[in-house]
């Protein structure tokens, strides 16, 4: 199997050295087999700018949403759900577990990771627009065979039509500011029937501290943060915007779940993480720090082990074929 990439250029300011060209991404014990007239399709593509205002995370960014993200990992959080997903999808649709699967936004490399991990026999990309949670996931699945991870916007993907059986993406399409583009990518990369997996955040209970933090350093009620986890939260409006982009068969489901925003300074450093960037904007960590050490146990309480909890967290999984 060989996975043909469409040639890409990107702006240099939006993602750090990053350079990209028509190759074949061979995974280990893979055939490589020929290159065909493709690539002469593919040439004509090079020139598509990716978003300029697509949000990257910054290094510190990405550390803390690398250590908030480990809170999917409970039973009803999204990464054990969307593998039991993969798991139906898989035997809904091929007749073993060989199959490849993109994973889109995957941060520190979840799902990716644990799908990789539970079926040895996929092949799997995991995808990210921030070159730092492309380094943390690179060094996460260091030691796995079946699994690549590659830079990508998912407003202008470098793979080739019809590619992927599976595509999964946790907590991603609320990021771009092109949806409806990335949504298109999304299935133009995956094949007939293929299934798309993905989560969006219908409810956060942790966003309130932040917009209330805001408030206070603006004097006035704030606009969405730059990274809005919310901005897919009113009720059918992500299912509309998938059957619009012509998505079949769409079923959704909602869960819950408490985060843990650990203990000592991490509580206030994760609870700004969606706001990192106005605070420094405004010069308003003071006030910040002294709205959080005095309204912070409206929003959450202290556990036994003294770490930080935040209940009536909600999001919506939906499942949709191509």
């Amino acid at each position: 199997m060989v996975m043909v990439r469409r040639h890409l250029v990107m702006p240099s300011s939006q993602l750090l050295a990053f350079t990209l060209g028509r190759r074949s991404i061979v995974f280990p014990g893979i055939g490589t087999g020929a290159i065909d007239t493709k690539l002469h399709r593919l040439a004509s593509t090079s020139n598509e700018p990716t978003s300029a205002s697509t949000p990257l995370f910054s290094a510190e960014e990405a550390r803390l949403y690398s250590l908030v993200s480990e809170n999917h990992r409970q039973p009803n959080g999204p990464w054990p759900q969307m593998v039991s997903a993969v798991e139906s999808a898989l035997k809904a649709e091929l007749t073993s577990t060989t199959a490849t699967v993109l994973d889109l936004a995957s941060g520190p490399g979840e799902p990716a990771t644990t799908l990789a991990k539970t079926f040895p026999d996929l092949q799997i990309i995991a995808t990210d627009v921030s070159p730092d949670m492309v380094q943390i996931a690179s060094s996460n699945t260091a030691l796995l065979g079946n699994i690549q991870v590659e830079q990508a916007n998912m407003e202008n993907l470098p793979y080739e039509d019809n590619m992927f059986d599976i595509v999964t993406c946790c907590y991603g399409y609320m990021f771009p500011e092109d949806k409806e583009k990335a949504l298109a990518e999304t299935y133009r990369v995956l094949k007939p029937g293929g299934s798309l997996i993905a989560t969006v955040w219908s409810h956060m209970n942790a966003m309130y501290l932040p917009k209330l933090i805001m408030e206070n350093v603006l004097g006035e009620t704030p606009p969405p943060p730059p990274i809005n986890p919310l901005s897919l939260a009113e009720p059918g409006l992500f299912q509309s915007m998938l059957t619009a982009a012509k998505f079949e068969s769409v079923v959704s489901s909602k869960h819950e779940y408490a985060f843990d925003m650990g203990k000592d300074d991490l509580p206030f450093q994760i609870s700004t993480l969606t706001i990192m960037a106005k605070l420094d904007e405004l010069d308003g960590w003071k006030v910040a720090k002294e709205v959080f050490d005095k309204r912070h146990l409206e929003f959450g309480r202290f556990d036994e082990n003294n770490c930080f909890i935040v209940g009536g967290n909600i999001y919506e999984m939906v499942v949709a074929k191509k």
